[in-house]
């Protein structure tokens, strides 16, 4: 059996592992936790890979959105979250973005708001700025 595990970005997630979780229609499903249900699964062809799902609201969608975006190297377009939630992400977010960039965490370039080298090592710490 050759694994074919799928490489995703935010809001673009389908199939996975076990244990992994991913989001479509404004939900976050969870593969079943054991690696070996989901292989049999597999084999089987049964399809039931999903265990849980829940409901994501805009606020923690947005939330996501930054989280998962800042664990890339180029960081977040601003562009992309006014395109996807129609909001200005300093309007919902400027004041964690601005004490971040003040503690050099976080930097703003060419319309992209990324972790500096040293936001890297402290990229946690970052991240609990978004978490509602």
């Amino acid at each position: 059996m050759q694994a074919q595990p799928y490489i995703l970005e935010c809001g673009k997630l389908f199939r996975f592992w076990g244990r992994a979780h991913s989001y479509f229609n404004k939900k976050r499903y969870n593969n079943v936790y054991s690696i070996e249900d989901y292989v049999e699964n597999y084999i089987k062809n049964e399809g039931k890979y999903v265990e849980g799902e829940a409901f994501i609201d805009e606020a923690e969608s947005m939330s996501e959105f930054v989280i998962l975006g800042m664990r890339l190297t180029q960081g977040i377009s601003i562009l992309d979250f006014k395109e996807r939630y129609g909001i200005e992400i300093m309007d919902r977010f400027g004041e964690q973005f601005n004490k971040l960039i003040a503690r050099g965490l976080v930097e703003y370039k060419d319309k992209r708001l990324m972790l500096t080298e040293t936001g890297l090592d402290y990229a946690n710490q970052v991240f609990m700025e978004f978490i509602d």
